[in-house]
């Protein structure tokens, strides 16, 4: 394991080597071996260089009414919720977090050092609360939008379906989330958290109001899933936009498909192809990005487009080890964090 002293900038710190809780350690190559370290260096730059966690601190001290902000998605979404929250980490009061206990799915690449269950192993849903009364909360079955690989099961049963309620013109959107424990002790200075594991998860209902923003992706597990996933979220859209009410939904927008690098003809993950440890330097490839913007242009805010090219080019911070589709953090997924803050202080297309 290596060490290295976190950044700090006018007294807050870039999150680094599980500094932050909610951390997955398969993507802190500064948690592993020298491989991956050089590289997290690298990524970490990136993000200092372009300024992320200035842009997200402006966003948290100019936000001052209530509002969730819930990603659903697969773990290229989940490493972006990962992103927003250690990046926001100073304002962040409580939290519930679902890490695997073992009966779950592992990740299918392991790296040096990672976890295989508990703390900073992965987690499949969580639920931040700041002290600016902005709530982030990530859960891939939400609203029944997607259908994702045998790995992302929890709770979906409960869920309301959002496609057939937003079909029917009904605008009072729920979800159920981890509920945040009441465990507050004035002894205690910063974040109080709640750790549970899959199998023991107490959650609660909640409706969504027009103050709300949900991030949607239509994941990339799979062409047909995938497919299946973009035309539920375009037909979801469709209905919202045609609906007289639709300014008693909430806040919906897509964030492009993450850019991959794999060493193959195309940048594409090909389970033909044997994995190896390297992945493409740079990719000339976004077919599939291209792809969401033509199927979704006009039908709700499409985040992320700015920072292809600069993902394009940035193969070398992948978590690489065979692993050239999630990103090392900090790296690539803090950028598209501070988009998302940029587009919550002002939601608009």
């Amino acid at each position: 394991m290596h060490k290295d002293e976190s950044i700090q900038i006018d007294g807050f710190s870039l999150y680094w080597n599980l500094s932050c809780p909610l951390e997955m350690s398969i993507f802190a190559g500064s948690h592993m071996d020298k491989y991956y370290f050089s590289r997290s260096i690298q990524a970490r730059n990136l993000v200092l260089e372009k300024h992320a966690l200035e842009q997200v601190r402006t966003w948290l001290n100019s936000s001052t009414y209530p509002r969730r902000i819930i990603f659903v998605g697969d773990s290229l979404m989940r490493q972006i919720f990962i992103s927003l929250v250690c990046l926001s980490w100073e304002h962040v009061t409580q939290y519930t977090v679902v890490w695997m206990d073992g009966t779950g799915k592992s990740s299918r690449t392991q790296h040096p050092n990672s976890y295989s269950k508990g703390k900073h192993s992965k987690f499949g849903e969580a639920r931040v609360r700041l002290r600016s009364r902005i709530e982030l909360i990530y859960h891939h079955g939400t609203g029944k939008l997607l259908e994702l690989g045998s790995d992302y099961t929890t709770h979906e049963l409960e869920e309301e379906g959002w496609l057939q309620k937003a079909r029917l013109s009904d605008t009072q959107l729920t979800t159920y989330v981890p509920r945040i424990h009441k465990i507050r002790d004035p002894r205690l200075i910063g974040p109080q958290g709640w750790v549970a594991a899959e199998h023991n998860v107490n959650r609660e209902k909640i409706r969504l109001n027009s103050m709300d923003i949900v991030l949607l992706n239509g994941s990339v597990h799979g062409f047909d899933k995938r497919m299946a996933n973009l035309e539920n979220i375009q037909k979801f859209s469709e209905y919202v936009q045609t609906n007289k009410l639709k300014s008693a939904y909430p806040i919906f927008a897509y964030i492009m498909t993450g850019v991959s690098h794999f060493p193959t003809v195309n940048g594409v993950y090909d389970p033909n192809v044997p994995l190896k440890d390297e992945c493409l330097t740079s990719n000339f490839n976004h077919d599939m990005q291209q792809d969401e913007y033509s199927r979704l242009r006009g039908k709700l805010p499409i985040l992320g487009r700015a920072t292809l090219p600069l993902q394009l080019e940035s193969g070398n911070l992948h978590v690489g080890g065979g692993d050239c589709l999630h990103w090392l953090q900090p790296g690539i997924p803090d950028l598209l964090a501070a988009v998302v803050t940029d587009f919550a202080a002002k939601p608009t297309w």
